[in-house]
């Protein structure tokens, strides 16, 4: 019986190292449409996008993340500080963290910029997050105001968004979880596959752990 393998094994000896040129004339001969064709690529695509902006238009965090977006220094911030806040394992390590994200961005440029008053407070929460992380008079005077509250008040409404943040692009905790929020009113029609990311691992017990549930 022949080696289904042979022949694209035989392709990818002959083609290691070769010239990017050579590589992609063949690939783009292949990939040319004609004009009926790339007409029906474009409408469906341009349907998609269509629905995905809808869908965006929905929900306070889908139009938080369209304010701050990735082509922005504060949308950066956030997504870092989304991406490793909920894994600092201390207090401390969490404050600097916050400082560091927090402080160095222009909160106050998108100050009424969005149609949602809810996105719109959460921006001047900002602005105040970065006034009690910042080493300015103002930071102190806010520093005081906190410390007779008694309470690590930026951590805990830093943590609390960064939760809900966190479901816009991790499904759930474990599987059971995932698939609940899947059965979401406004997730029908879409059909979705799941895997156990295991980021968190930080022994082999853990590595091992999360292999046997995935």
């Amino acid at each position: 019986m022949a080696d289904a393998t042979a022949s694209p094994r035989a392709n990818i000896r002959r083609l290691h190292r070769a010239p990017e040129p050579e590589v992609l004339r063949p690939m783009l001969n292949d990939a040319a449409l004609d004009s009926e064709a790339r007409r029906r690529v474009e409408s469906r695509a341009l349907g998609m996008l269509a629905e995905l902006r809808h869908a965006q238009s929905s929900g306070w965090v889908n139009q938080f993340l369209q304010e701050y977006r990735l082509n922005t220094s504060e949308g950066i911030a956030l997504l870092s500080l989304a991406e490793a806040f909920l894994r600092v394992p201390d207090p401390e390590t969490a404050d600097q963290l916050i400082a560091d994200k927090l402080g160095n961005a222009d909160w106050r440029a998108h100050a009424g910029k969005s149609h949602s008053t809810l996105v719109n407070s959460a921006t001047w929460g900002l602005v105040i997050g970065r006034a009690l992380v910042s080493d300015t008079e103002q930071a102190s005077a806010l520093k005081r105001l906190m410390a007779r509250a008694g309470e690590p008040f930026v951590r805990q409404a830093v943590g609390a968004a960064m939760r809900m943040m966190g479901e816009i692009f991790v499904m759930g905790r474990t599987i059971e979880e995932a698939v609940s929020r899947m059965r979401k009113r406004e997730n029908r029609g879409f059909t979705a596959s799941f895997d156990m990311l295991g980021e968190a691992a930080r022994t082999f017990p853990d590595a091992s752990r999360y292999y046997a549930a995935y």
